[in-house]
């Protein structure tokens, strides 16, 4: 019985940073690149795959970081931006889509015309033990 558990417990150790993997966010709009209008609301849809295994979502941090000079941004695990959004992500699938994925959509203001880092970072938790894990994801928009 002890071994079970501890064979277990050790194989989880080494299949969960495999496993946490497969489960990137992505950016789906806008596209990486896009023109968007200076001082103005826009949708920001993250994707989400399903799980490969149990999980549980814990939060998403969405920022804009508009200090990119000569168009080089610092990656958002130094510098999140202007935080945008900061509460549960709660990707849901559409009936009337069956193919997309679970998604959820966040409306952000946008400022001032120049180059801008969206920045996305997500917290989940996965498996039988709730491994935690936690990504970054990051797109730039050209703001006009």
């Amino acid at each position: 019985m002890k071994f079970t558990f501890a064979a277990i417990a050790l194989a989880s150790l080494f299949l969960a940073p495999s496993t946490a993997s497969g489960q990137f966010i992505s950016i789906a709009y806008p596209a990486d690149g896009a023109v968007v209008p200076a001082n103005s609301q826009i949708t920001v849809e993250i994707n989400r795959p399903d799980f490969a295994t149990s999980g549980r979502e814990v939060a998403l941090v969405l920022g804009l970081n508009p200090s990119c000079p000569n168009s080089q941004c610092v990656p958002p695990s130094q510098n999140m931006g202007d935080i945008m959004y900061d509460g549960p992500f709660t990707p849901q699938r559409v009936a009337s889509l069956p193919q997309k994925g679970p998604h959820q959509n966040f409306t952000i203001t946008v400022g001032g015309p120049g180059l801008v880092q969206l920045n996305a970072f997500h917290v989940g938790l996965l498996g039988v033990f709730n491994t935690p894990f936690t990504e970054y994801q990051n797109i730039t928009l050209n703001v006009q």
